[in-house]
């Protein structure tokens, strides 16, 4: 099933898949190259955390945290790179890991461990694919406002009021991030003005870690 929106001239159509179904994810990046010829620019954004303290990690956490995190972004990429050097497009894959690829942020289970593996994925991928001009980034987000996040900053739980009241009061600029932070920052990394950035991060946490 494909939702097709059109809002002024650009085509925007919608493929919904599991990317933890590695041959759905591959069937994906084909219908997209059927739909529009072929694929210039990726992002991956999809991500789950579940909040939770180190010794209360279960396996079955575990494997669902790294399949979305790390696993899934790992063979979208894989495939979306083949397709652009078989066709010898320069093109750029944005891969969304966080602070948490840095820093050990507590009550966050499997989510430090994930976001740390893509960010080597991606340094792996623009060492090996800097030859066919293909550039591959880290877009590093701290407590952006959204789904995945609300959750836990809007958690009663006393213990989590008092960790993000602390982080908050460590963000310089003092307010958490909107969606429309990452999209700049992201349009900027796919842009010709990043054409030397590859196999880096680029963070966007209101100076969360310059402190």
């Amino acid at each position: 099933m494909s939702l097709l929106l059109r809002e002024g001239s650009p085509k925007v159509k919608i493929y919904p898949c599991d990317i933890s179904d590695i041959a759905a994810s591959r069937s994906l990046v084909n219908a997209v190259i059927n739909d529009f010829g072929q694929i210039d620019v990726f992002m991956g954004v999809a991500g789950i955390n579940f909040p939770v303290h180190v010794e209360d990690v279960t396996e079955q956490d575990w494997d669902k945290v790294m399949n979305i995190n790390a696993k899934a972004p790992f063979f979208l990429c894989q495939e979306i790179g083949k397709h652009m050097i078989e066709r010898g497009i320069r093109g750029v894959l944005i891969n969304v890991t966080s602070e948490c690829q840095d820093l050990a942020e507590i009550n966050t289970g499997a989510y430090c461990p994930s976001k740390g593996a893509l960010k080597m994925v991606t340094k792996l991928m623009a060492a090996e694919w800097g030859k066919y001009g293909i550039r591959v980034c880290n877009l590093a987000p701290c407590f952006i406002n959204t789904a995945i996040n609300r959750p836990m900053i809007n958690s009663e739980d006393p213990e989590m009021k008092v960790f993000f009241s602390k982080k908050l009061d460590r963000v310089p600029l003092h307010r958490y991030g909107e969606p429309e932070d990452i999209a700049g920052a992201a349009v900027f990394l796919a842009s010709d003005r990043a054409s030397y950035i590859s196999g880096s991060t680029l963070i966007c946490d209101g100076g969360y870690t310059c402190r």
